[in-house]
C-alpha cells in the first residue's frame, strides 16, 4: 500500500505543531528558523490562522494519525520529540499502562505530543477496551470524553489544562482494574467462525415474535416464562413490578399515542433568535485575564 509522503502532510500537520524552527521534514530554516517550505515554526501566527476552528484542528492530528496506522512498524517516521522511534513509545506506552506505572506510561505519553498526540490518543482508545474492558465499564465511556476535552483545550492553546486531561486519563488507566477478556474472547470465537462454528438457534428464541414460535403454537405465557429469563436474576427491588407489569399485558396493555417516530420536522426546534452563540464565536470566559 503506498504512503501519503510527509510532503504532503506537512501543511495539515503545520496547524498543530508548534515548536519553533522545526517542520514535519526536519528540515530548518535559515537561523534556525522554520523550512521554508514549512510553516510548523509560525508560533507568533494569528490562531485563526494556525487553529481557526475545533473542527479544523481535529481533522488535522487526524490526517496524521490515519497515516500512523498504514504502517504498524512506523520505521518510515520521524522520531518522537526527544528523539524516540514512534513504535517503540508506543509500545512502552501500552506496556506500562498494562503494569500501572503511572509516571512511566505518562512519560510516553508526553513524548507522543503535539506530533503524535492524535495517533496516541487513538492508541489510548484502544487500550481502554483491550487491557480493561469490562474490568471498568465507566472508563471505556471516559476515556472518550476525556480524548474530546483534550483536543478542546489544544485546538485554543491551553496547553497546560490539555496536559491535565491526558494526565488524569493515564493516571485512571494505571490504576484500574484490568482484563483483557475482550481481545482474548474476540480473538478465540473469530477464529472458531473462520473455522466453520455454527450454533442452532435455542429453541428458547422461538418464541411468539419468530415465524417457528408462532408455528409451534407458542404465545404470551412462553414468552414470559421462556423469553424472558434474566442470568442472573434481577434484586427483588428491580423487579418489584414484574407479577403488575404481566397481569396489564394480559389484559392488553393500552398504549398513548404519540404520532409514530419523531423525525426532525416533528422534534423541538428553537426559534433561531433562541439560538445561543456558536462555541467561542463571541465571548468565552477562558480568554479573560485571571483564568
Amino acid at each position: 500500500m503506498a504512503l501519503l509522503p510527509w510532503n504532503c502532510l506537512q501543511p495539515i500537520a503545520a496547524a498543530w505543531y508548534r515548536g519553533p524552527g522545526f517542520c514535519l521534514s526536519g528540515k530548518k530554516g535559515e537561523e534556525g528558523g522554520a523550512h521554508k517550505n514549512c510553516v510548523a515554526g509560525r508560533k507568533e501566527a494569528d490562531p485563526p490562522t494556525l487553529l481557526n476552528s475545533k473542527a479544523n484542528f481535529e481533522n488535522a492530528t487526524e490526517a496524521v494519525a490515519s497515516e500512523l496506522e498504514r504502517d504498524n512498524s512506523m520505521s518510515h517516521l520521524p522520531p518522537t520529540t526527544k528523539g524516540y522511534a514512534v513504535g517503540e513509545v508506543v509500545s512502552a506506552l501500552q506496556k506500562e499502562i498494562r503494569r500501572g506505572k503511572e509516571v512511566d506510561a505518562l512519560f510516553w505519553a508526553l513524548e507522543m505530543c503535539p506530533r503524535y498526540e492524535a495517533y496516541m490518543w487513538r492508541r489510548l482508545l484502544v487500550i481502554v477496551h483491550e487491557d480493561i474492558g469490562v474490568a471498568n465499564p465507566q472508563l471505556l465511556q471516559l476515556v472518550p470524553e476525556m480524548r474530546r476535552a483534550y483536543f478542546e483545550f489544544r485546538a485554543w492553546s491551553k496547553d497546560g489544562s490539555a496536559q491535565m486531561v491526558l494526565t488524569n486519563a493515564i493516571v485512571l488507566m494505571c490504576r484500574s482494574p484490568k482484563s483483557r477478556l475482550g481481545d482474548e474472547m474476540k480473538t478465540w470465537l473469530r477464529d472458531e467462525r473462520e473455522h466453520g462454528m455454527k450454533l442452532k438457534v435455542p429453541d428458547y428464541a422461538l418464541d411468539k415474535h419468530t415465524g417457528a414460535g408462532k408455528r409451534k403454537g407458542r404465545g404470551f405465557d412462553h414468552w414470559i416464562e421462556e423469553g424472558c429469563v434474566l442470568i442472573p436474576p434481577p434484586e427483588p427491588e428491580n423487579s418489584q413490578y414484574h407479577d403488575r407489569a404481566v397481569k396489564t399485558w394480559k389484559q392488553g396493555a393500552l398504549k398513548p399515542n404519540w404520532g409514530g417516530k419523531a423525525t426532525v420536522s416533528k422534534a423541538y426546534r428553537p426559534e433561531p433568535d433562541q439560538l445561543t452563540p456558536l462555541f467561542r464565536e463571541e465571548y468565552d470566559p477562558d480568554d479573560e485575564k485571571g483564568f
